[in-house]
């Protein structure tokens, strides 16, 4: 079970306290990072409550489960665990390996209740699980590497855009043509393609864009709206004077 510091239901942003109530958030709030991380706050972390695991497989689905649940969720840099053992041989069989990811947290204040030393939270941060990309312009050596990808992750075949358009793609880049690739581990994993020349008309006939301003500048779109609003205040006093609907044919025709 994967528990907030505090509830997002709460008005205010807060930690959680002993009671389980929301605490409004002070400058001890916050704990400074560990190893160069960013800092522990309750806007930022998980607390793991419990963990229901079978002794035989919980160790090969650790890293899985921490890895997902950073995936999830965006916003999320932390997870935090409460050791509540007090020796080693009380902990169960999932601790140790557990532990080999959760790394204790170190006090910032040097006075502390003696029973505090005796209870130790261990935290993972985001960096510990999913390393961060590196978001480069693609080259066309990076082909070996993304056409596995897209053979794998999309329904592209180089019977329907040739056997080289995604090399074509890259290699084709000017000001207008852009692509970036996603590097891990020194290999290009994801690619993005963005361009400017674009059919309007097109993507207008295919989607509904009209909260988008159709695709159009915002100010000129502004002009083309008081035009057309004065268009039909015009038109409407033009063929109904009085303010409401004629009485008949020959009233349209008289006017």
């Amino acid at each position: 079970m994967w528990r907030p510091l505090c509830s997002a239901n709460d008005g205010t942003k807060g930690s959680s306290s002993s009671s389980g109530r929301c605490e409004p958030v002070t400058a001890h709030s916050t704990v400074p990072p560990q190893s160069d991380g960013v800092p522990i706050t309750p806007s930022n972390t998980l607390w793991i409550s419990f963990l229901v695991y079978h002794s035989t497989t919980a160790c090969s689905v650790l890293a899985s489960m921490v890895e997902a649940t950073f995936a999830s969720a965006f916003e999320l840099q932390n997870l935090a665990l409460f050791n509540r053992f007090g020796s080693p041989t009380e902990s169960p069989v999932l601790l140790p390996k557990l532990f080999d990811t959760f790394t204790p947290l170190v006090s910032q204040s040097p006075v502390l209740p003696k029973e505090i030393h005796a209870l130790k939270v261990h935290f993972c941060s985001r960096n510990d699980c999913i390393k961060p990309l590196k978001i480069r312009q693609a080259e066309v050596e990076d082909y070996d590497d993304l056409v596995k990808v897209f053979d794998v992750a999309t329904e592209l075949r180089p019977a329907d855009y040739g056997e080289f358009f995604l090399a074509e793609l890259i290699g084709g880049q000017d000001d207008r043509n852009k692509c970036l690739a996603a590097e891990a581990h020194g290999f290009a994993v994801g690619l993005a393609s963005f361009t400017t020349d674009i059919d309007i008309n097109l993507l207008n006939n295919c989607f509904e864009l009209e909260s988008y301003d159709f695709l159009v500048d915002r100010e000129y779109m502004n002009k083309i709206r008081t035009t057309m609003t004065f268009m039909q205040h015009r038109g409407s006093h033009m063929f109904f004077p009085s303010g409401g609907m004629p009485s008949s044919k020959r009233q349209l025709q008289s006017r």
